[in-house]
């Protein structure tokens, strides 16, 4: 947060989000063993001027990002974004496992 220049008030008037990274899972002698991985961030509001200072550490070179292409600036401000997160504890997070679709068709 002191990176980003944000507050905790700034940081708490953000929504809480939830990156699910795919999860694996596989039989066992006693079962299925389900493995579920995952983020719970927020994702402050920083000003353009601090992104672009932060972005400009990411870029190989001495280039700033004001002096990259348009693509290439909105790409390197994008990616600073999802790097400065402010991870989020003791959240309870509800995953609900259902069988896919064709499973269920299976059954009938």
């Amino acid at each position: 947060m002191s990176s980003a220049g944000v507050s905790s008030k700034d940081v708490d008037a953000q929504p809480t989000q939830v990156l699910n990274i795919p999860g694996y899972g596989n039989w066992t002698e006693i079962g299925w063993n389900l493995r579920l991985h995952g983020n719970v961030y927020k994702q402050p509001n920083i000003s353009e001027s601090k992104i672009d200072e932060l972005a400009d550490q990411f870029v190989i070179g001495s280039t700033p990002v004001s002096k990259l292409p348009p693509m290439e600036s909105a790409q390197a401000v994008n990616l600073t974004r999802e790097i400065y997160v402010v991870q989020q504890h003791n959240v309870n997070v509800t995953v609900n496992i259902e069988p896919a679709p064709s499973v269920a068709l299976q059954g009938m």
